[in-house]
């Protein structure tokens, strides 16, 4: 029981960090620029720390997702071959029955993997990223230098990803596919948003839309 007891909690610790690391992507992938800034320029560290990061893309996404493979990789180690087995023989042992007996382990696995799908769903994705969603800019502020340091751990990893990312991408012929320039609507949304967070005031709106409408 004690080796069963030591092998759920390492289990509910990995699904726990696999929360942290979607919750982290979503916060601040999700995060508005503009209100970043607001709070990087109030002076959290956190906030200019999720700003430079944001900056980077590609790097937080791959270092973020090398994460959470390896996480559910662990996951899956740990639950298939080490868990699964003990279970099965916890389960079936009140059964003197050589039929049932038989299938301790793979009794073991289903119910394993069944709990592991449901906790890894609620407290590794839907929970954590829907408390991302709730306060994005906080939340990024918070957890970006954690993120910060694994994406400088996960560099070697990184740059195999980027090469092999960009081989693909030039066997498909999608390398260097040219994105669309800034469209005004787009800048006069990002006035707005602007104003919401208190970093125009209503004149400095009205100026501004008025420049592009003379533009």
């Amino acid at each position: 029981m004690e080796s069963i007891g030591l092998e759920v909690v390492i289990i509910l610790g990995l699904i726990l960090l696999n929360g942290f690391l979607a919750m982290s992507e979503m916060a601040i992938v999700s995060s508005n620029r503009i209100r970043l800034q607001a709070l990087a320029n109030s002076g959290k560290l956190g906030a200019k720390i999720a700003l430079n990061l944001i900056d980077s893309p590609s790097k937080l996404l791959a270092s973020i997702q090398i994460g959470i493979t390896l996480v559910g990789v662990l996951i899956g180690a740990f639950g298939g071959s080490a868990l699964s087995t003990k279970v099965g023989l916890m389960i079936t042992a009140p059964f003197d029955f050589a039929f049932i007996n038989a299938y301790s382990e793979a009794i073991g696995l289903t119910l394993v993997v069944v709990i592991s799908t449901f906790l890894s769903l609620i407290l590794g994705e839907l929970v954590p990223k829907r408390m991302a969603l709730a306060h994005p800019e906080q939340t990024a502020s918070k957890v970006a230098p954690a993120i910060r340091l694994i994406s400088i751990l996960s560099t070697p990893g990184v740059k195999v990803l980027s090469v092999s990312t960009e081989f693909v991408l030039r066997l498909f012929r999608l390398h260097n596919v040219s994105t669309p320039q800034v469209t005004e609507e787009e800048v006069k949304l990002m006035v707005e948003q602007g104003t919401e967070a208190g970093v125009f005031d209503a004149g400095e709106e009205t100026i501004i839309k008025r420049t592009l409408r003379l533009g």
